[in-house]
């Protein structure tokens, strides 16, 4: 994979949490013995979901992260994974961690616990064709942040229990965003139809909204509203499926390619990723 150089123009910055996951199998654990590893997985979440997800579809892309990962109190731009999981192993502090149960019986997947960084203050210096904002709603700091990136910016979420103030100040922070990525869970916390979200979120942003589903996906880029359907896939474990559709799409956006299309690329690597998981 190809570092960075600190000032050299990337093609995609990705700015957020390091994310511990620390993800627990409900159904593999036997209470009648004391070897339950199988039952127990940790592995780096959050912007390493998205930097992964890129670099797979294309490892040559310069790709940089933004975020504070405690290694010697100072800040690190690493566009190399391994690096990035050799620095939260040696350091033993990512910046955030989310507890997960997994009930493969039930068909249930469970946010337990989330830890949301409180260190993130700017949005550096560097440049980039492209910035995506993971998880803006876990980076309290950040979103109050001067931000003059230049490049395409994208954002996405991951709750849907925020506050009316919290809401405000989404909304507002989505004016300086080019494109919205957000699930159904989440624009349903905000408006009462996905359609409505849509067209809200896509006219507030600079270029639109993509509101993806277990179903498909709904896209308004300022002009219409277009409906994506793809077959659903049921799987229990969707840890990292929201992050792979927001790196497919980028990529696909990157390469040129129409929302529609960008989206249905997006799905398709999507659906890849949670039949191997």
């Amino acid at each position: 994979m190809a570092r960075i150089k600190k000032f050299e123009k990337l093609d995609l910055m990705i700015h957020g949490n390091l994310i511990l996951d620390r993800v627990y199998y409900i159904n593999k654990i036997n209470m009648h013995s004391s070897n339950n590893a199988d039952s127990f997985k940790e592995s780096v979440g959050g912007i390493c979901n998205v930097l992964n997800g890129i670099l797979d579809i294309e490892p040559s892309l310069l790709v940089g992260i933004n975020s504070m990962i405690h290694c010697d109190d100072k800040r690190d731009f690493i566009s190399d994974l391994e690096a990035v999981r050799k620095v939260i192993s040696n350091s033993g502090k990512p910046t955030s961690s989310a507890c997960v149960v997994i009930d493969e019986d039930n068909n249930k997947t469970s946010f337990v616990n989330w830890g949301a960084s409180q260190d993130l203050h700017s949005f550096g210096t560097s440049k980039s064709k492209w910035h995506h904002i993971a998880y803006i709603d876990t980076l309290p700091n950040l979103i109050n942040a001067e931000m003059n990136l230049g490049g395409i910016v994208s954002v996405d979420m991951c709750r849907n229990d925020h506050s009316e103030a919290e809401k405000k100040q989404i909304l507002e922070f989505f004016k300086k965003v080019d494109y919205v990525l957000i699930s159904d869970h989440e624009a349903l916390s905000f408006f009462d139809t996905l359609e409505e979200a849509a067209i809200k979120f896509g006219t507030i942003s600079k270029k639109g909204c993509i509101i993806h589903h277990p179903k498909g996906s709904l896209i308004y880029d300022k002009k219409s509203l277009c409906t994506i359907e793809t077959d659903e896939i049921p799987s229990v474990n969707i840890l990292g499926a929201g992050d792979k559709f927001a790196a497919s799409f980028i990529y696909a956006c990157m390469d040129n390619q129409t929302l529609f299309n960008a989206c249905m690329f997006a799905h398709e690597k999507t659906k890849k990723f949670i039949e191997r998981n």
